[in-house]
């Protein structure tokens, strides 16, 4: 997984091993109060990270998005993120309108949004090479194959070409970042906001 995985103190959760039945570990650097544990499995982020990959979005309202995001010459380089913020806001209404969420727990999440949206706007704005659509919905469209098909070296080379990122506090994911060439083929649009794997797990929304 390589340098991926932070604690939210902002410390590199290091590789420590292997456990009794092989499986490679991941440990805390110090003592934090945000760690419950000392070691985790490394599966425990790496299974949801690799099933956000393979689950990706990609019906025909996704694809459009996409495209229309990237059509502009020279887009800003928070386009996309602020398109998937208006995204989330609107899965967050819907999921609170639907009561699967608590009022505090909506609450949480618009906060945690506009935290977000003030970073982009801090932000000043910048121009990327635009990726061509047609090139970028390719892309998407043959990730989840590619990462079938790979090795373990080579997704870990996917991964990091995916996310340079991820903060963690404990098994809990608390932001994902995607690297720019990750956010120019659209992938903030198309990563799903939650994701399915052989036991009950979560990740949230890459920022």
């Amino acid at each position: 997984m390589g340098r991926l995985i932070f604690c939210t103190c902002r410390r590199y959760v290091k590789a420590n091993g292997t456990d009794g039945s092989g499986q490679p570990q991941r440990v805390h650097p110090g003592s934090c109060a945000e760690w419950p544990r000392p070691t985790y499995p490394a599966a425990t982020w790496l299974e949801p990270l690799a099933a956000q990959v393979q689950q990706i979005v990609l019906d025909d309202v996704t694809i459009a998005t996409v495209v229309d995001a990237l059509t502009t010459t020279a887009p800003r380089r928070d386009k996309l993120a602020r398109k998937r913020l208006e995204r989330r806001r609107r899965e967050a209404a819907e999921a609170f309108a639907a009561r699967r969420v608590t009022m505090s727990q909506f609450a949480a999440q618009i906060a945690s949004l506009e935290e977000q949206q003030r970073t982009l706007e801090a932000v000043e704005p910048a121009t990327e090479p635009s990726v061509p659509s047609a090139a970028a919905v390719a892309y998407l469209k043959d990730l989840p194959a590619l990462w079938r098909a790979a090795d373990e070296a080579a997704r870990a080379d996917l991964l990091a070409a995916i996310y340079p990122r991820v903060e963690v506090r404990g098994a809990e994911f608390i932001a994902v970042t995607l690297t720019p060439e990750a956010e120019a083929h659209g992938l903030a649009l198309a990563l799903p906001e939650s994701v399915c794997v052989a036991r009950p797990a979560g990740i949230e929304p890459a920022t």
